[in-house]
């Protein structure tokens, strides 16, 4: 696998889902990546559009999209709309129950 891809996991048991080097997905109930949208789509607590993430070699941005429920990442709340840049693995949590694991690829 290609230096700088993450793997994506919603919840614990969650599919794998590849994120290339620079790539981006949006966490959310109407993502636009289907597994994302399969896993989110009945969760009432997740936006249609709470959280980007996006690959940046071993580390990873994640950007809160002004989700209502909010976002944080390995326990640190992000402010509405706003966002930062973290080593991998983080977990990503949706507010207030939903967690995204983000690893490393390879």
């Amino acid at each position: 696998m290609q230096t700088g891809a993450g793997v994506l996991r919603i919840g614990a048991a969650g599919p794998p889902i590849t994120i290339p080097p620079g790539g981006r997905v949006v966490l959310g109930r109407m993502s636009a990546d289907d597994a994302v949208g399969r896993a989110l789509h009945d969760d009432d607590f997740v936006g249609k559009h709470h959280a980007a993430v996006v690959m940046r070699g071993r580390q990873v941005e994640v950007r809160d999209l002004d989700s209502v429920n909010g976002t944080s990442v390995d326990g640190h709340r992000l402010p509405k709309g706003g966002g930062g840049v973290f080593d991998l693995p983080v977990v990503i949590r949706l507010r207030p129950h939903c967690n995204v694991r983000v690893d490393p690829a390879g």
